[in-house]
């Protein structure tokens, strides 16, 4: 799901980058070299990346959390098992 939302979103931003590099260029801003536009979007890319990833990953787990502690409450039977991988204990 996230890598649909991910590849669409690159997708979106080459083509943005594209299309107002090219606009700038044809009207004859000075707006450096492709190159630099290049690494400035793929820095933004990793920056949205870095930020993006961990915090779904953490609302995620305590979304499971969650759950688990209804299922609890209503006296389904929760296997701790594999909580023990996930916390490194």
């Amino acid at each position: 799901m996230y890598f649909n939302i991910f590849a669409r979103f690159t997708v979106g931003l080459v083509l943005l980058l594209l299309l107002v590099f090219s606009v700038l260029q044809w009207l004859q801003f000075p707006v450096g070299s492709f190159l630099d536009w290049v690494i400035g979007g793929a820095t933004f890319w990793w920056l949205l990346a870095i930020v993006t990833v961990p915090w779904n990953i953490h609302f995620q787990a305590k979304e499971v959390l969650a759950e688990a502690e209804q299922s609890k409450e209503i006296d389904i039977v929760i296997d701790t098992g594999h909580w023990l991988l996930v916390t490194g204990h």
